[in-house]
């Protein structure tokens, strides 16, 4: 694929840091401290991750099936509840993402919402998981009003922890590592969260279920705040706006129409998300009706889970070789070639079932950090063009593609099980059966295939970056020299 030419930068001809710093003059952000991070910073970072991942993995696999044979609401409510809740995330999450762009403190812009929101994050996650005592309507209204408060606190926690990424350092490497590290965390935790929480629920509540999934959301919470405190203590930001960058919610949204990698990337996290949640929703329900073996379960999401978290270990070595585009796609095609496969292995193959599981859990892990990192990239590509730094509203409406994609893919879980006549707690219909075998299967492998294709139009390729980090580099030496000119001068004109 060609490297994109939309900017003057790429012909050598980019405005450099001695342009004027007038209306639309490029202001380059400013560097302070080293740009290669210790092994404590990337540890504290991925702590940030290992504690969203104690809510996201039970989102992903669980939600729709504690809603439906727990908590007591039907596929259809539960589908539209998921897709409902999003259209306020269309506003809520570029908000977010402006306010962290325009908080100021003295531990930064986006390192104190990770301490603010680490309790209300818990307190919203058990209202969530716990079954009020009321009528069908006042259930429904009641999941209606604790699942938009958790995305909202979800949002203000995750928003500002995914864009502190983009400002520890300017470095696309190191963000290759941080990222790294990110989803060695994240998906350490996933490993316990996905294969042990049917059976630390079950434990827990002593027989009542309801009881269990609230007494486990109260664990989970509790460690996940202690976890984001440590993630706030040991990181620190390094890259800040210009101080001649006006705030201004119109200009961050007119640079972001103008990033064409961040626009791929929207359609790529939207795609990648409803394809995970898809397959992962429906999982247990897979197990339970289908192989009708949920003591079984625990194997498969533990090999699954390893095979991720090695496949992620792997991800820089693999970066190294081929490059993060071509990886990525690598990656996702593969994994689109594989999992069709499942919806024809009959509950029998066990062996080949697992073996499957566990070959297309590894090819994806190294996916997730990749599209972090490469959101990253689309701020310095942003900066580099626009000259606006925006790395919060960046990463808002990274989050907002990511959400919208579990919706879709939750919608679409609870609508198929609804259409193919799927009823909680009962034997299910030859239909039935075929529509979890269909979303297991067959729709994860379309979007995985689709995803493949779409990262082969992503421009930012290693070369690319490179000569963006090197101009930004140049301007914001530039700035800092004009800076330092300007306060001699100032130091020498007599009072």
């Amino acid at each position: 694929m060609q490297t994109e030419q939309a900017s003057p930068a790429a012909s050598g001809t980019a405005p450099s840091s001695s342009s004027s710093p007038g209306a639309g003059a490029l202001t380059p952000g400013l560097v302070t401290g080293q740009a290669v991070l210790s092994l404590k910073e990337k540890v504290g970072y991925a702590l940030g991750d290992s504690a969203s991942n104690f809510y996201w993995k039970v989102l992903e696999f669980f939600l729709l099936f504690f809603y439906t044979d727990v908590f007591g609401i039907s596929p259809a409510a539960a589908a539209t509840l998921l897709l409902v809740s999003r259209i306020w995330d269309a506003i809520n999450d570029p908000v977010m993402g402006a306010i962290a762009d325009r908080t100021r403190t003295r531990w930064g812009k986006f390192r104190p919402w990770l301490l603010w929101m680490a309790v209300p994050m818990a307190i919203s996650a058990v209202a969530m998981f716990t079954v009020p005592d009321l009528g069908p309507g006042g259930k429904l209204a009641y999941a209606y009003l604790t699942y938009t408060l958790m995305m909202m606190v979800y949002t203000a926690i995750n928003i500002p922890y995914s864009a502190l990424m983009g400002v520890m350092t300017p470095v696309t490497q190191e963000r290759s590592q941080l990222s790294s590290f990110r989803f060695i965390g994240a998906f350490g935790v996933a490993l316990v969260v996905q294969t042990f929480t049917p059976a630390i629920a079950e434990s827990l509540g002593g027989g009542d279920a309801a009881a269990g999934w609230q007494r486990v959301m109260m664990l989970y919470g509790s460690i996940a705040a202690v976890l984001f405190v440590a993630c706030f203590q040991l990181t620190r930001e390094r890259i800040q706006p210009s101080p001649q960058q006006r705030a201004s919610l119109r200009e961050d949204v007119g640079s972001l129409m103008q990033n064409g990698p961040w626009k791929l990337m929207f359609l790529l996290g939207l795609l990648v998300i409803a394809g995970f949640v898809l397959r992962g929703g429906t999982l247990m329900y897979y197990f339970k009706y289908y192989l009708k073996a949920p003591e079984r379960f625990e194997l498969f999401m533990f090999s699954g889970g390893l095979a991720a978290l090695l496949g992620t270990m792997l991800m820089p070595l693999g970066c190294r070789l081929l490059g993060k585009r071509r990886l990525y796609a690598l990656c996702m095609g593969s994994a689109g070639l594989l999992s069709p496969a499942l919806y024809f292995l009959p509950p029998e193959s066990w062996n080949a079932i697992l073996t499957l599981n566990t070959l297309v859990a590894f090819l994806l892990g190294p996916t997730a950090p990749l599209m972090f990192v490469m959101f990253t990239d689309t701020a310095d590509y942003g900066e580099w063009k626009t000259g606006r730094r925006n790395t919060g509203m960046v990463m808002a409406a990274a989050m907002l593609s990511l959400k919208f994609g579990g919706a879709i893919g939750g919608f679409a879980n609870g609508m198929i099980l609804d259409w193919t006549g799927f009823v909680a707690n009962q034997e299910q219909s030859a239909e039935a059966l075929n529509g979890i075998l269909l979303i297991v299967g067959i729709l994860p492998a379309l979007t995985c295939t689709a995803a493949a294709i779409l990262a082969c139009f992503y421009r930012l390729d290693d070369v690319t970056l490179c000569r963006i980090e090197l101009e930004l580099k140049r301007r914001r030496a530039g700035l800092h020299a004009a800076g330092a000119e300007a306060e001699s001068g100032a130091a020498q004109v007599p009072a």
